[in-house]
């Protein structure tokens, strides 16, 4: 797995994917080649985390993290936690946008190609799925109808 909150992680599986592919048949792109596919890239068992993360957190959120961290991990969330919880949603399901969809979005609109996801679980209903995922899937969906 890599960290899909580092654009530089995304670029260095896209060098072995995506560039592999447009040097052998980049001529076909945008005609018999269409765009790519990627298949379930989620942290359905696990937290996000990425080094950057504490610093884009107290850039976008303007308060520390790291002290609230433990409080994730409690049986029952005070509503201090809960709202420490939703911001940290809020900032990594940004980074998880801009740094995995949309490196990977942006190569193909470059090189005329579409560029489709599968989340884990965007079949399910809105009722019972993840507020992250519902947050990552309407930016990604955003971005593509506004052209961007």
């Amino acid at each position: 797995m890599i960290d899909y909150l580092d654009p530089n992680a995304t670029r260095a599986f896209m060098s072995t994917t995506h560039d592999v592919c447009k040097q052998l048949f980049g001529d076909q792109f945008g005609s018999t080649v269409l765009g790519f596919f990627g298949d379930e890239p989620d942290y359905a068992a696990s937290i996000p985390w990425t080094p950057a993360l504490l610093d884009e957190f107290r850039k976008q959120k303007g308060y520390d993290l790291q002290a609230y961290i433990p409080l994730f991990f409690a049986r029952e969330l005070t509503d201090e936690a809960k709202r420490v919880k939703a911001d940290y949603y809020d900032v990594w399901s940004g980074i998880f946008q801009n740094s995995f969809f949309g490196v990977q979005a942006d190569w193909c609109a470059k090189n005329n190609l579409e560029y489709l996801v599968h989340l884990v679980g965007e079949d399910e209903t809105p009722a019972s799925c993840p507020q992250p995922l519902l947050v990552v899937t309407a930016i990604l969906l955003d971005t593509r109808t506004a052209g961007g």
